[in-house]
């Protein structure tokens, strides 16, 4: 792990190299740029945005936001190495291979990540003050239709108590959608040219994370396996797949037909979640065997 001293060294690296870099692409992106005694790097963003939105200058200092993010590209960087080192679909050697690929290479993948996402922190602020000046002018014209009808619905309850009640659930439902359909395009069209990695969902449900699905796994297992001890203490033999089923809440009993699923629905689970039960069930019954 980085050091605190470390992570400041570092930040002000990469907040130096983000500016540098952003000033080379355009020397006059910024309104101005401050220097602190401490060498600090202040960027002051300002601009005039179009159909009368107003005007902004906006002096940032990035330095803490940039330290956060290396601290989070360590955490980043170690989840998704300790999620390979325990890859399922992996071979003991492979998963050898890629650890100690990974610990090599630790230090200098996390710095390039956290100077990464240093630059873009640091080219895209404008835009996000844009964004939020339309986003702020979008919501003052929905809380203004929301006065006025309010308004209205005042007068008319006055004359006839709870005839109209006002309804903003399908304007606030779309300003919501507005904000979220931006931010997907903002992200799609910033890392959709990295290979292997899937930004837009296709049909049926969103794809979990590997990580996601693997913790998924693991609280499924613990689950299975703190019921398979329960029953097989409480009956004092092995308890049957069905009845652990049952415990877990899976499937249940069709009032129509009579018929009981809760045996599929918890083989379908351990399919798809790849839990492997006879392991479990060996684990349980060898532990208690040694303790008795």
């Amino acid at each position: 792990m980085l050091t605190d001293a470390e992570i400041d060294n570092l930040a002000r690296e990469l907040l130096t190299s983000a500016v540098n870099q952003v000033l080379e692409w355009d020397p006059h992106f910024f309104h101005e740029i401050h220097e602190m005694e401490n060498s600090e790097l202040i960027p002051v963003y300002g601009a005039t945005l179009n159909e009368s939105y107003g005007s902004f200058l906006c002096e940032y200092m990035p330095l803490a936001t940039i330290k956060k993010l290396v601290v989070e590209c360590e955490q980043v960087f170690d989840e998704f190495a300790a999620l390979m080192a325990n890859k399922p679909t992996l071979s003991d050697q492979a998963k050898k291979t890629i650890s100690e690929h990974l610990s090599r290479g630790r230090d200098v993948a996390i710095k390039g990540m956290a100077k990464s996402t240093a630059l873009h922190l640091i080219a895209f602020f404008e835009s996000r003050l844009f964004d939020t000046v339309v986003e702020a002018v979008e919501d003052c014209k929905l809380i203004a239709g929301a006065q006025i009808a309010v308004t209205l619905a005042v007068q008319l309850n006055e004359i006839t108590p709870g005839a109209v009640a006002v309804d903003a659930r399908a304007e606030i439902k779309e300003a919501a959608e507005r904000v979220a359909n931006k931010k997907r395009k903002f992200l799609q069209e910033h890392i959709d040219k990295l290979p292997h990695l899937i930004t837009e969902r296709g049909p049926g449900a969103p794809p979990k994370s590997q990580i996601k699905r693997e913790r998924e796994r693991e609280d499924y297992s613990a689950k299975v396996e703190a019921a398979y001890r329960r029953l097989r203490l409480e009956i004092g033999k092995t308890p049957t797949k069905t009845s652990i089923a049952k415990e877990l809440g899976e499937g249940g009993t069709n009032p129509r037909t009579g018929s009981d699923s809760s045996l599929t629905a918890f083989g379908n689970k351990l399919r798809r979640l790849k839990v492997d039960y006879d392991a479990i069930a060996e684990k349980v019954e060898v532990e208690l065997n040694n303790n008795s």
